[in-house]
């Protein structure tokens, strides 16, 4: 079954599908009535020309239908990848949110060598992958955190000073916290609509 970010991707692609189908037979039907030397050049309207408008017809349609089937394989196909990708990734944010909060005390020299600091934006790149609109954003927000985490770790790390003492160590951690939420509330929604 389909998730919730798949069906109203669905309900888009049908109303996109439906006006494409609909709105150029109106136009050509209006044209039909309207000028019908238009369409046809000034050409009485034999059976080769009928069977050439509809043969057009059908395979304009049958491009409009294909492309919606795609598209819809397309939507199913992300959803599968997230739901087969998310919980690997949830258990690592996870795993890296605990590091954080145990590493707060620790010297903040030592941080800039924590593996758990690349290990991080790895990923975040990976939770960026999953195609969904809410973990993408979370995770684009944790990367940005991180990054200014690694510019005030420049200006911070001393002697003396705990990790958690940085400016914006907790603010990172936040952000991971967020995206591990996140990741699970979205597998939790993937999961109830399969």
């Amino acid at each position: 079954m389909l998730g919730n970010r798949e069906k109203n991707s669905v309900a888009s692609y049908k109303s996109l599908v439906w006006s494409l189908a609909i709105i150029p037979t109106a136009i050509l039907l209006l044209l039909l009535w309207i000028s019908p030397n238009l369409v046809s050049g000034g050409n009485d309207f034999d059976a080769s020309l009928t069977l050439s408008l509809i043969g057009v017809a059908l395979s304009y349609y049958g491009l409009i239908f294909s492309s919606y089937a795609a598209l819809q394989v397309q939507a199913i196909s992300d959803g599968y990848f997230f739901k087969i990708r998310s919980p690997d990734l949830h258990k690592k944010l996870g795993q890296i949110s605990k590091l954080l909060i145990d590493f707060g005390t620790e010297p903040s020299e030592d941080l800039r060598s924590q593996k758990f600091i690349s290990e991080a934006l790895v990923a975040f790149r990976s939770a960026k992958r999953v195609k969904n609109k809410h973990v993408k954003k979370v995770a684009t927000q944790a990367e940005v955190s991180l990054n200014t985490l690694k510019e005030r770790m420049k200006l911070s790390c001393r002697p003396g000073t705990s990790a958690g003492q940085i400016p914006d160590y907790w603010e990172f951690h936040e952000k991971v916290a967020e995206l591990v939420d996140e990741l699970n509330e979205q597998l939790k929604d993937a999961r109830a609509h399969s």
